[in-house]
């Protein structure tokens, strides 16, 4: 739970949706801020330590998918997508890829009505 809201993860292996198991993916419209991201991404996020976001322009601020953010793991910087109906805040330098998996694998996090 984050917020009130239901949240699970899946891990994706292409720039495509993937669904959690039982969850029923919507898209909250939110004005949430990068500190609402961290909070979020640290209740899914395996690896120890704290890293940074990449901001190059692997991932961005976008909505052509249904998750409500992904992130990748396993070096200091990740690169990171947000759903632009959730978040307020560009993860991104100038320009963005508009890209759900930004590694071998990410962690993409979904709202699910309960």
């Amino acid at each position: 739970m984050f917020k009130g809201i239901c949240f699970k993860s899946s891990e994706i292996k292409s720039d495509a949706d993937k669904f959690p198991e039982g969850c029923k993916a919507w898209r909250p419209e939110r004005d949430w801020n990068e500190v609402d991201f961290w909070h979020l991404a640290s209740k899914f996020q395996t690896m120890s330590g704290i890293p940074t976001i990449d901001r190059g322009v692997m991932g961005g601020r976008c909505s052509n998918h249904d998750a409500v953010t992904s992130f990748t793991e396993g070096k200091s910087k990740m690169q990171v997508w947000v759903n632009q109906k959730s978040f307020s805040f560009t993860p991104t330098g100038d320009g963005r890829s508009c890209t759900l998996l930004n590694g071998e694998t990410s962690t993409a996090i979904y709202a699910c009505a309960v």
